[in-house]
């Protein structure tokens, strides 16, 4: 019975040395550019693909793709053609304004019996142009033709007439920043378009590399649990040698058994997670849910952070909302300079010089109109006094209200501007330092597992702690997994938070663009 339980027991120990091997519980965090999709929780391949024909696709792919096809930015490319154009609109202001009013006419009456019928005919060609300068005056040139002929048997009689005048406010409406305040808040507004645009942009390159991210997570979270789970079946094997050796009670199996169970609940939830991070960021990319890629592992380097007075001048530089708020400034104080203006008089002055001349021979008559020596001339002054300015006075006051809010929003922004710019740059130093400590820690728990691992074999360690190593060095590497990540998308949210996510990926935005355009293909953070 003795050499009977020898012999078993001798046997257990080969099994075991065979079983658990060096490499027992050596999860690592591998480039998931080489892990096959059947492998990963997607599906095997497209219906007559082969696993060789999926695409690797980098950050960078995934960007210039988000950047190429996302529907909120082409809507976006879109809006600029009615907001470009609402830009010449304004501008067209002061730009000459003029028409050419053409008519004819023909008519018969019967007066009396002596008289008898006439028939008559008058042709018109009238032409008048405006033109408003940035002083806030008006110049206005009309010409007027006429030829009336009142009766067929008669001659046309001509009536050639011009007039030029000029109109001048010298205080309400007078001054260039009055006169030219609605244009240059168009052309603040298309500024502050075009900043949006760029807001777009930097926004879509946000959630991309966080999806992407996201997605690299998921599948790198699953090798783990995959080699969790082989190791756990490692261990149930040796734990049925154990009991076959008569050294472990068959109840014990149950721990094991119900550890595998457990994984293969995790690895259905983690290949649930990554058709989600899959398909969200496939949504953003806007291509077919059915697609297959596997993403490429982005190269881990310090970047180091700009000192936060250097980091307030990169921001004040390049982020929308601080520039968007002095032009939100600025259009406050013109509209109220403009109300403030118009609770003035109206006082106005104003010259005009004109001609015309009637004549039955067409020469004479344009001759004499075009005579100057013989033209009228008028200057004039006009003063209008509002008896009720109670509508001006809210417009005003309004205005002013609203003037020293933007002032106010000016500092509160500044101050949380600051707020983020610190946050984001400690972020970024406490993140790197914490990848490095989580690097750390897993070699360290590695090392850990690997000496209670020999010591296993040499009979010196229990089962029992030697699956606490596992479960401690499993954590260290989704720890330090976690620890990559949040690094890496520490380094988006600064390059946002700068308001330098463009410059970083090489992208300048004109306002005549209707796409976007990249100078050089970069692996952006």
């Amino acid at each position: 019975m003795f050499s009977y339980l020898l012999i078993r027991t001798v046997a257990v120990l080969i099994v075991l040395c065979i079983v658990i091997s060096p490499s027992f519980g050596q999860v690592g965090i591998k480039d998931t550019s080489n892990v096959p999709a059947s492998q990963n929780g997607q599906q095997d391949t497209l219906p007559g693909k082969r696993e060789n024909d999926i695409k690797k696709l980098t950050l960078a792919d995934c960007v210039i793709l988000a950047l190429k096809n996302n529907i909120d930015l082409k809507n976006t490319f879109l809006n600029r053609i009615t907001q470009r154009f609402s830009v010449k609109v304004a501008e067209n202001k002061f730009r000459p304004q003029g028409n050419v009013a053409l008519t004819t006419k023909r008519s018969s009456t019967y007066p009396d019996v002596d008289t008898g019928r006439t028939t008559g005919s008058t042709q018109t060609a009238n032409t008048s142009v405006t033109l408003n300068v940035p002083t806030g005056g008006n110049f206005a040139l009309a010409w007027n033709n006429q030829a009336t002929k009142s009766d067929v048997a008669e001659a046309y009689g001509y009536n050639p007439a011009w007039t030029l005048s000029y109109t001048q406010p010298l205080l309400k409406n007078a001054g260039k920043e009055v006169a030219t305040a609605d244009l240059v808040i168009a052309r603040i507004t298309e500024e502050g378009n075009i900043l949006d645009l760029k807001d777009a942009i930097i926004n879509t390159i946000g959630s991309v590399s966080t999806q992407y991210r996201a997605y690299v997570q998921a599948l790198r979270q699953l090798e783990i649990d995959k080699e969790s789970l082989e190791t756990t079946k490692k261990t149930h094997e040796y734990n049925k040698a154990m009991v076959a050796a008569g050294r472990l009670a068959e109840s014990e199996l149950l721990q094991s058994e119900a550890g595998i169970a457990s994984q293969n609940i995790t690895i259905i939830q983690d290949k649930n997670s990554i058709d989600s991070a899959r398909l969200a960021l496939l949504q953003t990319l806007n291509l077919d849910s059915q697609t297959q890629f596997e993403p490429v592992e982005e190269t881990e380097t310090m970047v180091a952070p700009p000192t936060f007075k250097e980091a307030m001048g990169i921001a004040q530089k390049n982020r929308s909302d601080y520039l968007k708020q002095l032009q939100s400034l600025e259009t406050a104080r013109l509209q109220y300079n403009v109300a403030k203006n118009g609770l003035l008089w109206d006082f106005s002055v104003s010259a005009g010089v004109g001609s015309g001349m009637t004549n039955s021979r067409f020469g004479a008559a344009y001759s004499g109109a075009g005579s100057l020596g013989k033209s009228d001339w008028n200057v004039g002054a006009v003063l209008t006094i509002p008896l009720n300015t109670t509508d001006l006075t809210n417009t005003y006051l309004i205005a002013k209200v609203a003037y020293d809010t933007q002032k106010n929003n000016f500092i509160k922004l500044e101050k949380t501007i600051e707020a983020n710019v610190l946050n984001a740059i400690r972020d970024v130093e406490m993140q790197y330092q914490q990848l490095q400590l989580a690097k750390r820690n897993t070699i360290l728990q590695q090392k850990k597992f690997d000496a209670e691992n020999e010591k296993m074999k040499v009979g010196r360690s229990s089962l029992f702690q030697l699956l606490s190593f596992q479960d401690s060095l499993v954590t260290a590497h989704n720890t330090e997994l976690t620890a990559l990540i949040t690094y890496l998308n520490s380094l988006t949210t600064l390059d946002q938070t700068l308001g330098t996510t463009l410059k970083t990926w090489s992208i300048d935005v004109k306002k005549d663009d209707d796409e976007v355009r990249i100078a050089t293909k970069n692996n952006g953070k």
